[in-house]
C-alpha cells in the first residue's frame, strides 16, 4: 500500500508477529546477496499467504513480520485467518529448510483486541495499541517453531484448531499475567465425525439424497427464493453427517455459498434461541459494538426497499431486544399481535442479511425435535411465507413436521451390508476379500444398519482385541459384546484416564451442551487441557458461539454418548452434581433461559421447591418480555399450584389459545372455591377468555360472583370487565353505570393506599372506557374530558403505548367535531410515542387516522401516502381486519378526490377481503361505502342494491349503528327519485336508532337531514320546527357538511346568521361548503346578482337538490 492518510478508526483486529531465527548463523557462510535472496523468497511467500487469507502486511522489520487481520477490512473470522496464516508460514519455512538444507525457525505470537488504525505523517497505515504490544510479547516468549496465542484468540478460533493451555505468563510491559495457549494443529472440518479424532469414516449410500439437496440449492440460487428440506431419521442414522457432507460439496461447486449450523437442546431452552444464534453469527455480534450492530440492522432493512421508515424502526427495536435482552420487557396489550410482529421482524431481517447480493446460504437446524416452541413457530411461519432470499434450510429431526407447508422430506434409511464392508475397511485397514462374511452379518444383526452404532461397535471390537485377521473375524465364540449401543459407549468412557472420565461425567450432567467455566466451577478446579484431549478422542467438539457470554461452549458428539456417560453416575452423584450446576447457573442467570436451565438442574437434584420457584421466575421474566410460548413451558415445569394454573391460563389467552385456557380453568376452579380471592381471579380470567371467543352472555354470568366481592381489587376488576363486555354488546347505558362503579372503588383505594402504579393503570383504563362510551353516545365533550384524564394517568406511570392509544382516541373526537388541525397535532404526538414503543399496529392505526384528517383538510396527496403506508404495515403484519378498515378509508379518500373508479377499486378490495374471512361487519361497511360511491357516480340503481344488502347484513348483526349509518345515504336515493316521503321515513328510522343509542350528535345530524328534505319540499314551518330541536352545541360537533346545511337553513328560512359562531376555526373556512355558505350570506347582505351567478355555478358542482333549492330560494329574494 502506498503512503496515504487514512481517517483514524478504532478497529477490532488480530495481530500476528513472526520472527525468524537462524539468519545470523546463515550469514557467517553465505554471501550477503544470497542471504537477501533467501529473505526475499521467504517474505514474498509470507506476504502471499497473509494476503490470500485476508490479512494486511503491516511491515517487515529485518527478519520479522507484522501482519494485521481486521484492518483495513474486517472479516467474521479474522482470528481464524491469522492462525491459518501462522500454520502455513511454519509449514513453508520447513519446506524451504529441507530444500536449501538450512536450519531456520520461526516464533509466532498472535493476539486479538482493540487497536487504533491510522497513519502517522502520511505514512503507510498501521495499527497501534496494547493489542499490538501483547502480540509482540507473545512472540518474544515463544519457542522456535511454535505458535502462541492469547486467550481471546483461543476463544474466537477454538472451533477450528486444537489448543494446549500453557497457563498464565508474565510478559514485559504488563502488570498482570496473561493466559497463553499453544496451537497444536487445525481441526478437520468433520471433527464431529472423526473416529478417535483421527479417522474420517466413509460417507456411503447417500448419493441420491445429496443430489436432491443439490437440486433444492440450485433452485434456491436461481430463483432467489428460500427452500426447506426436512432430513428425518432415528438417532445415529446420519442426519448431521449428511448436512456436513452436502455443505462441503456445495461450497466446492458454488463458491458463493456460506453455511450456518445451530443445534437445539432442551437444556439450552429459550425463546428463538437457535434463530438468535444464527443472527449473532451472521451479524458478527461478538466482534462489534452494540450501537454499530443496531445501525447495521437499520441499514440492511432500508436497502431492501420493502419497508417504510416506521417498519424499519420497529423491526430494529424488536431485533435489538432479541439480540441484547433487557431486564424488563416493553408494554404488551395485544400479545398475539406482538408475537406476529416478532415473526415479521425476524423474517424481514433474514431477507436483508441473507440477500442474494451477499451470496447464497445453507442454514442447518440440527436436533430440531428439541427446538423451543417459538423457533418451531418461526420456521412454520417461514414455510408459509418463504423469504425472498437464496436460503436452503436443512432441518434435521427425528420427528415429522406435519404442521409445516412447502417443505420437502428426505428420510434416511439404515446402511446396507455393502456399506458396512467399506466402514470395516477404513477402521481395520483390510480389503473386502479379507473380511469374513459372518463377521459382517454379526455387525448388521447387532446394529440394524445404524451408522453410528456400526462405528462404535467396530471400534469396541478393535480396542478390546476381539478380532482376528486373515480373514477378519470375531476372535472366538462366546465373547462378551454389550447388547446395546449404550453399553458400548459406557465401556468407551470407562477406558478413559480417571481425570478425563470425571470431567466428561460432570459435563454429561450439565447437558449435551456444556460450558467450560460452568464445568470448572462445578468441579471446583480447572480442566487444563482435558477438554482438548476429549476433543482429540472424538468425544466432544467445540461450538463456535456460546449461549453464556464470556464462556466457551462444548457439545457431546452425540446425545446417545452423553446419555451413556450420564448413566455411569450413581443417583446420589447425579443429585449432588445437578444441585451444584443449579447453584452455578443461578448465580450467572442474567436471563430467563439460564434461569430455566438452573431450575432444571435443581429439579434433578431433588430441590423441588427451589426448582419450582426458579421455573416460575423464569416464566414471569419471559412473560414480561412477551415470550409467551417459553413462559408457558416454564409454568408447566413449575408445577400445578392454583396460582400457576392462573398464570398458565393468562399465558394461553395471550397466545390466543382461548378454548384451552377456558378448559384449564374449568378443570381446576372447583378445587379452589374456599380460596375466595383466587376463585374470583379464576372467574375474571374465565370471563376474559369467553369474551375473546365472543361468548358475551357466558362471560357476564361468570363475573356475577366476583362483582359482589368484598375485596376491592377483585370487585373493581370484575366491574370493569363487565362494563367492557357490555360496551362490546353496544349496551352503552349499562356499560357506563358499571364502569363508573369500578372507578369509584379504584379512587377510594387510591386514597387509602397512595399512588400505586397498578391502581393508576386501572384508573386510566376505566377512564378510557368511559370516554369511549361517551364517544359512541355522541357526547363528545364528556368523551374528550375522560380521554384527557386517562392520558394524564398513563403519563404519570410512563405507559407510552397507552398514552399513544388514548391520543388516537382523542383525535377521533376532534375529527368528528371538525377541529382537524387539533386532531392532526394530537396524532403527530401519538405517532412519535407509538414509534418509540415499537407497536407497529398502533403506528398503522395512527397513520390511517392521520390520513383521514389530512383528507378533511384537503391535503389529499399526504393523506393517500399515509393511508398507503398504514396499509403496507398491516399487510406485512398479515392483519386482514385492519387492512379492510384501511381499504375503506382509502376508498373514502378517493371519493373526496373525485376519483370514483379508484375509490370503487379500493372499496371492492375491502369487500373481497371481508368475504374471504367472513367478516360481516367489513362486508356491510364496504357495501355501504360502495353504495355511496355509486351515488357519487349517479348510478342510483347500483347504489340502492349495495345499500340494501348492507342494511340487511347490519340488521342480522344487530349492528344498529351500521343500519342507521347506511340509512342516511339511502335517503339520498329516495331524494333523487323525488320520493320525499320515502326519504323522510328512512331518516326517521335512522333518528329513532341513534336516539336509542343515546348518540345525540348523530341524531342531530339526521334532524339536519330531515330539515333539508322539508326545505326541498318548501315546508318552511317543518324546517323551523326541526331546527328548533337542534342545539347549537350539538351542531358544533357535527360533520362540516351538516353544519353548513344547518347554517344555510337558519340563514334562508329564519334569517338568522350563525356562521361566525359555528364556523370560527380558520381551517374550516377553506372547505368548499363553508365558502358557499359565506357566499350566500354575502348575497343576502349585498343583493349582488354577480354573487348569485357565482353561487349558481358552485351549486351545480355540488350536484345536490338541497343546494339547487338554496339558489331557488335566493332568486326569489
Amino acid at each position: 500500500m502506498e503512503r496515504t492518510s487514512v481517517v483514524p478508526e478504532r478497529r477490532f483486529v488480530t495481530v500476528l508477529f513472526g520472527d525468524i531465527k537462524g539468519f545470523t548463523t546463515l550469514s557467517e557462510y553465505l554471501d550477503p546477496e544470497d542471504v537477501e535472496d533467501i529473505i526475499n523468497e521467504i517474505f514474498t511467500i509470507f506476504r502471499k499467504i497473509i494476503e490470500e487469507n485476508g490479512g494486511y502486511v503491516d511491515k517487515f522489520i529485518g527478519d520479522a513480520v507484522m501482519a494485521v487481520f481486521g484492518a483495513p477490512r474486517m472479516h467474521e473470522d479474522d482470528a481464524r485467518r491469522a492462525v491459518i496464516s501462522a500454520i502455513e508460514m511454519q509449514k513453508v519455512l520447513k519446506e524451504i529448510n529441507n530444500k536449501r538444507n538450512m536450519n531456520l525457525f520461526m516464533r509466532i505470537g498472535i493476539n486479538t483486541g482493540d487497536a487504533l488504525w491510522s497513519s502517522i505523517a502520511g505514512e503507510k497505515p498501521t495499527v497501534m495499541g496494547d493489542a499490538v504490544n501483547v502480540a509482540q510479547r507473545l512472540e518474544s516468549i515463544c519457542e522456535p517453531g511454535k505458535i502462541l496465542v492469547s486467550e481471546r484468540v483461543e476463544q474466537l478460533a477454538g472451533k477450528y484448531f486444537y489448543f494446549k493451555d500453557r497457563g498464565e505468563v508474565k510478559v514485559k510491559g504488563r502488570s498482570e499475567a496473561i493466559k497463553v495457549f499453544e496451537v497444536l494443529g487445525e481441526k478437520n472440518p468433520f471433527s464431529e465425525f472423526l473416529i478417535r479424532g483421527r479417522i474420517k469414516t466413509p460417507f456411503l449410500e447417500r448419493e441420491k439424497e445429496i443430489e436432491k439437496l443439490k437440486k433444492h440449492l440450485e433452485e434456491s440460487i436461481t430463483e432467489g427464493k428460500t427452500r426447506f428440506v426436512l432430513i428425518k431419521g432415528e438417532a445415529g442414522i446420519g442426519k448431521s453427517r449428511l448436512s456436513y457432507e452436502f455443505i462441503e460439496k456445495a461450497k466446492k461447486e458454488f463458491p458463493q455459498v456460506k453455511e450456518f449450523m445451530v443445534h437445539s437442546d432442551p437444556l439450552r431452552s429459550g425463546a428463538f434461541l437457535p434463530v438468535i444464534q444464527i443472527l449473532r453469527m451472521r451479524l458478527e455480534v461478538a466482534l462489534k459494538e452494540h450501537s454499530y450492530v443496531v445501525k447495521e440492522i437499520e441499514d440492511l432493512l432500508s436497502k431492501t426497499g420493502k419497508y417504510s421508515y416506521t417498519e424499519i424502526s420497529t423491526f430494529t427495536k424488536i431485533i435489538d431486544e432479541l439480540l441484547y435482552p433487557r431486564e424488563r420487557g416493553r408494554e404488551f396489550h395485544d400479545e398475539a399481535r406482538i408475537f406476529r410482529e416478532r415473526l415479521s421482524a425476524l423474517k424481514a431481517l433474514f431477507e436483508a442479511i441473507f440477500s442474494k447480493d451477499f451470496g447464497s446460504y445453507i442454514i442447518v437446524f440440527d436436533d430440531f425435535h428439541r427446538a423451543d416452541m417459538d423457533t418451531r413457530k418461526f420456521i412454520e411461519y417461514l414455510t408459509l411465507n418463504p423469504p425472498e432470499a437464496p436460503i436452503l434450510f436443512l432441518i434435521a429431526s427425528r420427528e415429522d413436521l406435519e404442521s409445516m407447508n412447502n417443505i420437502s422430506t428426505i428420510e434416511l434409511k439404515p446402511l446396507s451390508k455393502l456399506s458396512l464392508y467399506q466402514i470395516v475397511k477404513t477402521i481395520f485397514g483390510v480389503e473386502q476379500e479379507d473380511i469374513n462374511e459372518e463377521f459382517v452379518d454379526f455387525i448388521i444383526s447387532k446394529t440394524a444398519g445404524n451408522p453410528y452404532y456400526m462405528e462404535e461397535l467396530l471400534l469396541y471390537l478393535k480396542d478390546k482385541g476381539l478380532v482376528q485377521f486373515n480373514p477378519l473375524r470375531i476372535s472366538r465364540e462366546g465373547i462378551f459384546v454389550p447388547e446395546t449401543l449404550q453399553g458400548i459407549l459406557v465401556e468407551k468412557v470407562d477406558t478413559l484416564p480417571q481425570d478425563m472420565k470425571k470431567v466428561i461425567k460432570y459435563a454429561a450432567c450439565i447437558g449435551k451442551v456444556f460450558w467450560k467455566k460452568v464445568l470448572e466451577d462445578v468441579l471446583e478446579k480447572k480442566t487444563g487441557n482435558i477438554l482438548t484431549e476429549l476433543e482429540l478422542e472424538g468425544l466432544i467438539f467445540r461450538e463456535p458461539h456460546s449461549a453464556i457470554e464470556g464462556d466457551i461452549e462444548y457439545a457431546f458428539k452425540h446425545e446417545l454418548l452423553r446419555e451413556s456417560t450420564y448413566s455411569l453416575l450413581t443417583r446420589r452423584e447425579r443429585e449432588t452434581i445437578h444441585r451444584k450446576v443449579g447453584e452455578v447457573l443461578e448465580s450467572r442467570a442474567k436471563n430467563e433461559s439460564i434461569l430455566f436451565n438452573a431450575a432444571y438442574h435443581y429439579k434433578h437434584g431433588r430441590e423441588e421447591e427451589k426448582a419450582s420457584k426458579l421455573f416460575e421466575k423464569a416464566g414471569d421474566m419471559a412473560f414480561d418480555k412477551g415470550y409467551f410460548s417459553f413462559a408457558l413451558n416454564c409454568y408447566e415445569c413449575a408445577g400445578r399450584s392454583p396460582v400457576l394454573i392462573l398464570k398458565k391460563a393468562q399465558t394461553l389467552e395471550n397466545l390466543s389459545f382461548y378454548q384451552e385456557g377456558e378448559k384449564l380453568l374449568r378443570q381446576h376452579i372447583e378445587f379452589i372455591k374456599e380460596k375466595e380471592d383466587l376463585y374470583f381471579q379464576y372467574k375474571i380470567r374465565l370471563a376474559s377468555l369467553l369474551e375473546k371467543q365472543a361468548k358475551f352472555d357466558e362471560a357476564l354470568k361468570e363475573l356475577e360472583e366476583a362483582c359482589a366481592s368484598h375485596q376491592a381489587d377483585i370487585k373493581s376488576e370484575a366491574l370493569y370487565k363487565r362494563a367492557w363486555i357490555l360496551f362490546k354488546k353496544a349496551r352503552y347505558k349499562e356499560s357506563l353505570e358499571w364502569a363508573k362503579s369500578s372507578l369509584n372503588i379504584i379512587e377510594k383505594e387510591l386514597e387509602v393506599r397512595g399512588h400505586e402504579k397498578e391502581l393508576i393503570r386501572k384508573k386510566g383504563s376505566v377512564y378510557n372506557l368511559i370516554a369511549s362510551i361517551y364517544y359512541r353516545q355522541g357526547n363528545y365533550k364528556e368523551a374528550l374530558l375522560h380521554y384527557t384524564n386517562a392520558k394524564s394517568l398513563f403519563d404519570e406511570i410512563n405507559r407510552k403505548s397507552s398514552v399513544a392509544s388514548v391520543l388516537t382516541n382523542i383525535s377521533q373526537v376532534y375529527m368528528y367535531t371538525g377541529d382537524f388541525e387539533k386532531a392532526g397535532e394530537v396524532l403527530i404526538k401519538a405517532l412519535e410515542l407509538a414509534k418509540d414503543t415499537g407497536n407497529r399496529f398502533l403506528v398503522a392505526a395512527i397513520l390511517n387516522n392521520l390520513s383521514m384528517v389530512q383528507m378533511q383538510e384537503g391535503r389529499y396527496e399526504e393523506a393517500l401516502k399515509n393511508a398507503e403506508e398504514s396499509l403496507k404495515i398491516v399487510t406485512n403484519l398479515g392483519n386482514k381486519h385492519a387492512a379492510i378498515h384501511i381499504f375503506i378509508n382509502i376508498g373514502r379518500l378517493y371519493l373526496n378526490l373525485g376519483k370514483n373508479e379508484q375509490a370503487l377499486k379500493s372499496l371492492e378490495q375491502a369487500l373481497d377481503l371481508s368475504r374471504g374471512i367472513e367478516y360481516k361487519w367489513g362486508i356491510a361497511t364496504s357495501m355501504a361505502n360502495i353504495g355511496f360511491a355509486y351515488i357519487k357516480k349517479k348510478d342510483y340503481e347500483k347504489a340502492e342494491e349495495y345499500l340494501r344488502d348492507s342494511i340487511e347484513i347490519s340488521r342480522q348483526l344487530e349492528d344498529k349503528y351500521g343500519v342507521a349509518s347506511a340509512l342516511k345515504p339511502f335517503a339520498e336515493i329516495m331524494i333523487h327519485k323525488e320520493d320525499y316521503q320515502g326519504a323522510l321515513k328512512i331518516l326517521n328510522e335512522a333518528l329513532e336508532i341513534f336516539e336509542s343509542l343515546s348518540n345525540k350528535i348523530e341524531a342531530a345530524s339526521v334532524r339536519v337531514g330531515l330539515a333539508s328534505v322539508y326545505f326541498i319540499m318548501k315546508e318552511w314551518e317543518k324546517v323551523r320546527e326541526i331546527l328548533r330541536e337542534i342545539g347549537e352545541d350539538e351542531v358544533k360537533e357535527m360533520n362540516i357538511e351538516d353544519v353548513v346545511k344547518y347554517a344555510l337553513m337558519q340563514l334562508v328560512v329564519n334569517e338568522k346568521d350563525v356562521l361566525n359562531k359555528l364556523l370560527e376555526k380558520e381551517k374550516i373556512k377553506t372547505t368548499k361548503e363553508v365558502m358557499f355558505a359565506f357566499g350566500v350570506r354575502e348575497y343576502l347582505q349585498k343583493k349582488d346578482r354577480e354573487i348569485l351567478k357565482r353561487l349558481e355555478h358552485q351549486a351545480k358542482k355540488f350536484k345536490a337538490p338541497f343546494y339547487y333549492k338554496i339558489i331557488e330560494a335566493l332568486s326569489s329574494v
